[in-house]
């Protein structure tokens, strides 16, 4: 009878955990942006999933930047790159002992390749809302100052109608005149080598 009684109260607490993580992370994508990057340029696997086969373009930033170090106070856990942490497995531990990064900094050993780093932010800091995406959902554009702009690498595969607009627009800008252009090659053998335009 004990046996059964605790079975079932490990089971309503899996329940109600499941159902609270849900509602966390609901209301987390109702009021917070992630911007993720990577630290890497050269992966296929980030060129094939995130750029479109090498059809895109990668933006460089300078990590060192002020924009990506705006904490409130020094336990905030918003408005500053943070660098993911990646574990076995992600085991639902009781509710109230779930720190932030388990929550918003944390992905399984599968997701390692995209070596990334997040800064979250209110979306009450957004510029513009750029109305919904496919998926319905609000697109809401957050203004990052063009001195943290480093670098723009165009893809393996990039359209030349959109390197000659982009390049177009980043030189008509004053502000983005420190901006370098790169370009991704793909050899062979799959290898991915970034070179200077």
């Amino acid at each position: 009878m004990i046996n059964e009684l605790e079975s079932k109260w490990a089971s309503t607490v899996e329940a109600n955990y499941e159902k609270s993580v849900r509602e966390i992370y609901a209301r987390l994508d109702e009021n917070y942006g992630v911007f993720s990057l990577s630290e890497t340029v050269t992966s296929k696997l980030m060129w094939s999933f995130y750029c479109d086969g090498g059809r895109g373009i990668v933006v460089e930033f300078h990590p060192n930047h002020e924009w990506f170090n705006n904490k409130a106070a020094n336990n905030d856990s918003f408005r500053h790159l943070r660098q993911v942490q990646y574990v076995a497995d992600r085991k639902p531990e009781y509710l109230l002992a779930t720190k932030d990064d388990d929550l918003l900094y944390t992905k399984t050993h599968e997701w390692q390749f995209e070596k990334e780093w997040r800064i979250i932010r209110n979306f009450n800091e957004v510029k513009e809302n750029a109305g919904p995406d496919t998926y319905g959902k609000d697109v809401m554009l957050f203004e990052i100052p063009p001195s943290a702009i480093k670098a723009v690498v165009f893809g393996y595969r990039v359209a030349p109608q959109l390197e000659d607009d982009l390049r177009k627009i980043v030189t008509a800008n004053a502000d983005l005149k420190h901006v370098v252009f790169r370009r991704a090659v793909r050899s062979v053998d799959g290898r991915i080598e970034i070179v200077s335009d």
